[in-house]
């Protein structure tokens, strides 16, 4: 997960980079008029993000979000594997066969997983994407087939990668 996190924070950086550059320049701002009215003891008001920091931080989670997805059902429907399920020698396919998942598969299985991310910025439905995410992952505990939500819903599964095969 982290290792896919990465390859695509540097994927977004390029196209990102200068809403970063935005928002770290506010948060500049925001801490040095807190710290000023620190310095000076008198009570500091909340801080007021503006409309284009908010702007910055959705754009920069929408880039991140739609190429985490891209960049996984392109990986799960060449060999199914991102480089972070290659270092920890797992790979998804379909339940009834070996190979790896077809496009609406891959799709389904990703944003099912992703739907908290896809609803994070809407008012009440974010909160029941995070409920619906946490018992996504869980879901394997108790599962007999150890499959979450969203390998229930793409008819997929997390297999080990033996040594030997192709995937190696």
């Amino acid at each position: 997960y982290y290792l896919d996190n990465l390859l695509v924070s540097l994927v977004c950086l390029p196209i990102t980079w200068g809403r970063w550059q935005a928002i770290s320049a506010e948060t500049d701002r925001i801490i040095a008029d807190l710290s000023a009215a620190a310095a000076s003891g008198a009570t500091a008001a909340a801080p007021q993000l503006s409309s284009q920091m908010l702007s910055d931080a959705a754009f920069i989670g929408v880039v991140q979000t739609a190429v985490y997805i891209l960049l996984e059902v392109f990986l799960l429907t060449r060999r199914g594997v991102t480089p972070g399920r290659f270092v920890t020698r797992i790979r998804v396919r379909r339940v009834s066969s070996d190979a790896p998942l077809d496009f609406a598969t891959a799709a389904r299985r990703t944003i099912v997983k992703n739907v908290s991310n896809l609803l994070g910025g809407v008012p009440i439905l974010s909160f029941f994407a995070s409920i619906f995410q946490i018992a996504d992952y869980l879901w394997p505990l108790r599962d007999r087939r150890r499959q979450a939500i969203h390998d229930k819903v793409a008819t997929s599964e997390v297999v080990r990668i033996q040594r030997g095969t192709p995937q190696d």
